[in-house]
């Protein structure tokens, strides 16, 4: 009995992970070696004034094949590297016979991770040639027609554009592939999973030791703000100290605000204390107590630089998060900016009151006033929105991906 049906069917996971290792290894071999061709190219074009423009392309080519072939060389060591952790994966994959599931779930391969972040990194580094291609496309706008004949400019101009449409398609293709390898085998649960542990042991941590049973045998970090500054540099100083006292098992208390200081009355209204138990009362002329530094001062004395992780946690955060600093960091502030009920009811009905379908919404942060006098530079509104753009163009790629249905053929015997 013989015949042919078309079903849909889900490919297994391994077959998927398969699949995104010849997508990631097509998509490196096949642009990243064309991009310093390009940019060689285009540059000295423009740079060299002579009377055959194509010439001078041609020969800045050829006068620049070592450098294209060490380029090459390297993507494919890289590649190579790459393949052999992708093996590594899949021949460490432990699964069960009957369910399909990773039987150890409180732990992640390194190489795994280092898979998974290395080629973000590739897309991070295309999407920056991606703008120097853009600005190149700028500059060539701009050039004296008188210079260059219409038709080669036209010429490239048009390869220009089919260039960056081209790769953007690729490097969004590639992002949310990599995306979904990071979910492989419940990967993803698995590492909210384990941070979600880290973050309540934290937390329980600094309750412990900002609320001791004893205030009167305490030993406590004071700090007094005398300097005043702004709401984002005054929690800066504030995680900072909090983070020395964690590491110094010292209660964190704050001494009285003076008038006007807009940022300590805030926290007072809105947010907990640092300690329920314990004030500036508790450590007022105590021959031991340690007074905080400012922080723009701590460089310049070593033993002012606590840990950038906690010592008990490094090795987890490591594993489970590609930026732990900023996970920790996060933490501190998180247990800084605990609101009180009050507070917590406003932003509650304000989150309910934001749409929940539809089409995400994306909020910019758009840097200017005082900030801009000597601590940051004026950046155009149309640079943030390329973020947006790229934003909107990935959500884009996965709905067109998710909405596809793939088909197989087979004979029947």
């Amino acid at each position: 009995m013989g015949g042919k049906k078309h079903r849909n069917f889900r490919r297994p996971k391994y077959e998927i992970m398969r699949h995104s290792r010849h997508e990631f290894n097509f998509s490196v071999v096949i642009w990243l070696p064309l991009l310093p061709l390009l940019i060689i190219c285009i540059g000295d074009y423009f740079r060299k004034k002579t009377s055959s423009k194509k010439d001078v392309c041609w020969e800045s080519l050829n006068n620049n094949v070592s450098v294209s072939r060490e380029a090459v060389d390297w993507v494919s060591a890289e590649i190579s590297h790459l393949r052999r952790l992708f093996d590594l994966i899949e021949s460490t994959s432990i699964r069960t016979n009957k369910k399909d599931q990773i039987t150890n779930v409180d732990r992640i391969g390194i190489s795994h991770e280092t898979l998974r972040r290395r080629a973000l990194n590739y897309i991070y580094e295309a999407r920056y040639t991606l703008n120097n291609l853009r600005k190149i496309f700028t500059q060539l706008k701009k050039v004296n027609q008188k210079e260059l004949d219409t038709e080669t400019v036209s010429s490239i101009q048009a390869s220009l554009v089919r260039y960056r449409q081209n790769m953007e398609e690729t490097i969004s293709h590639l992002q949310l592939i990599l995306n979904k390898l990071g979910e492989l085998d419940e990967f993803s649960q698995i590492r909210k999973n384990g941070l979600n542990k880290l973050s309540q042991r934290l937390q329980e941590k600094i309750q412990k030791q900002q609320n001791p049973s004893d205030c009167k045998k305490a030993k406590y970090m004071t700090f007094d703000f005398t300097n005043l500054c702004g709401l984002g540099c005054c929690m800066h100083q504030l995680m900072y100290c909090l983070q020395l006292a964690l590491e110094n098992e010292r209660v964190l208390v704050l001494k009285k605000h003076y008038p006007g200081d807009i940022f300590r009355e805030w926290l007072h209204q809105n947010m907990l204390p640092l300690s329920e138990k314990c004030s500036y009362l508790d450590s007022d002329n105590r021959s031991d107590n340690i007074n905080c530094p400012w922080i723009v001062k701590a460089p310049q004395v070593h033993n002012w630089l606590p840990h950038v992780l906690p010592i008990d946690m490094n090795k987890e955060l490591l594993r489970l998060h590609e930026a732990p600093f900023v996970w920790f960091a996060g933490q501190l502030a998180a247990y800084i900016l605990r609101p009180k009920p009050q507070f917590a009811q406003l932003i509650n009905v304000t989150l309910k009151s934001f749409k929940t379908s539809g089409d995400p919404v994306v909020g910019v942060h758009i840097r200017r006033t005082d900030k801009l006098i000597w601590e940051a530079l004026f950046h155009n509104l149309s640079e943030y929105m390329e973020h947006v753009d790229n934003f909107f163009d990935l959500h884009s790629v996965h709905l067109l991906t998710m909405s596809k249905r793939h088909l197989t053929q087979y004979h029947m015997e």
